[in-house]
């Protein structure tokens, strides 16, 4: 017969070993830097294309999403020009500061990349002799849907931005007219103190 004031009942405990994660990695090859692209490109002729390749490896672990950009001087003669990255149009001429997406490497493999440079056949005499110079700008990021290089990072910074900006100008505008205007997430903020003191 039990106690009505006793509580005992069957357990057990356990403890699995020790769990281990690693992060992944996502590195392009270190040979890149060193890499030239179009070193004959002073020989090229309006309406004429010069076409060359680079492998880009990925010496990580995990795939990656591969965006190239070119970044070039000053020289009048990149108006003249138009590149392709495996058919893919970088900008309207051939030099911008856009990313566009080329390929996707999976971990500890390459890619062979095709560079086509185009002289516009309306290239007037002004240009002979004339010479440009450019980097290729590559950024590898882990292949997620809807990630790219303009959203890494960006989250906190257009956020900080939107609330300045929305109530510096409700603010201002306000005062004069009774009406305040923001934007982001300053809208609201704005439109509120620039109606009561113009009011």
């Amino acid at each position: 017969m039990y106690s009505a004031g006793t509580w005992a009942y069957f357990s057990d405990e356990k403890t699995t070993a020790s769990n281990t994660l690693t992060t992944g990695t996502l590195k392009i090859n270190q040979e890149i830097t060193s890499e030239v692209i179009f070193d004959n490109a002073g020989m090229i002729l309006p309406g004429h294309s010069y076409t060359d390749h680079l492998v880009v490896r990925n010496a990580g672990n995990v795939p990656g999403k591969l965006y190239a950009k070119i970044t070039p001087d000053s020289s009048a003669l990149n108006d003249n020009l138009d590149f392709t990255v495996d058919s893919s149009v970088i900008g309207e001429s051939a030099l911008t500061d856009s990313y566009i997406y080329v390929d996707t490497i999976g971990g500890g493999h390459g890619s062979t990349l095709t560079f086509k440079c185009t002289l516009d056949p309306a290239t007037t005499n002004a240009l002979q002799t004339s010479t440009t110079h450019f980097t290729v700008d590559f950024i590898l990021i882990q292949d997620e849907k809807d990630l790219t290089p303009s959203t890494l990072n960006t989250g906190s910074q257009g956020q900080g931005q939107g609330q300045g900006q929305g109530q510096g100008q409700g603010q201002g505008q306000g005062q004069g007219q009774g009406q305040g205007q923001g934007q982001g997430q300053g809208q609201g903020q704005g439109q509120g103190q620039g109606q009561g003191q113009g009011q």
